[in-house]
């Protein structure tokens, strides 16, 4: 399916909670290392610490969101993904957020996703239930929505 809409919104500086996480590891390591001997269990301790590590980083690598004819994927590095179809939504509108957080959210009004800033699109589905997602281009990601919701055949579950 051809995309309609892609975007993704590079992070811009690590957030304190992974540099903290960082921290975390490389002294978990080190600490490792300083109490057994072993060669091989300081090795795997190293690895595993530096593993988590990359995926953490890889998780808060980018937020990509693309737009084809039936969905909107939202896309946090490499591993977390949502797939929302076109056809259950209601309403679409750029909005500012009043939370300042960043990953994935759950509130009781709605769920969010967003990264860096304050600004982003709140989707309204057909259910009522509420999504927004967070980006630096609100105004184009909102036209995109619409004018794919609008293009999306009623038909279509």
């Amino acid at each position: 399916m051809p995309l309609k809409y892609e975007h993704t919104q590079k992070a811009k500086r690590p957030s304190f909670l992974s540099v903290l996480f960082s921290l975390v590891l490389a002294s978990s390591a080190l600490l490792f290392w300083l109490l057994f001997t072993d060669a091989t269990a300081v090795t795997i301790g190293i690895v595993i610490a530096f593993t988590l590590l990359i995926g953490t980083m890889q998780v808060m690598a980018g937020l990509k969101i693309t737009i084809d004819d039936n969905f909107i994927q939202i896309r946090c590095g490499i591993t977390v993904s949502k797939k929302l179809l076109l056809s259950q939504i209601a309403d679409c509108r750029p909005v500012s957020s009043d939370r300042d957080s960043k990953g994935a959210k759950f509130y009781a009004e709605y769920a969010l996703a967003k990264f860096w800033n304050m600004q982003g699109v709140e989707l309204t589905f057909k259910n009522g239930k509420r999504i927004r997602i967070g980006t630096d281009e609100p105004e184009k990601l909102a036209e995109a929505i619409q004018d794919a919701i609008s293009q999306t055949p009623k038909a279509a579950v």
